[in-house]
């Protein structure tokens, strides 16, 4: 009853089998970050979590699924600082 939860989805928001999302999603980001800038959600907690589809990842750089979508989370959190979110507010 305290909290809000966006469900967006990954096949939507992140190119196939990359940790970088497609750039179609930059504006909605971009709002959901003015909207954590007013008074209501200063002091917000924001917690993001990534997720991947039912296959295997298994590459150098995401030898499971398990990194992969915490790259994933980690993209979008820093996506939101640098939209002038307070880090110490962000969790990947």
């Amino acid at each position: 009853e305290r909290s809000i939860v966006l469900e967006l989805s990954t096949v939507a928001f992140f190119q196939e089998g990359s940790a970088d999302f497609d750039e179609a999603m930059v504006p909605v980001l971009k709002g959901i970050a003015e909207k954590l800038k007013v008074a209501d959600f200063m002091t917000s907690n924001v917690v993001v979590e990534g997720h991947t589809s039912d296959v295997q990842i298994s590459t150098e750089q995401y030898p499971t699924n398990w990194e992969f979508s915490a790259a994933r989370a980690a993209r979008v959190v820093r996506f939101l600082a640098e939209q002038g979110i307070t880090v110490t507010h962000l969790e990947a």
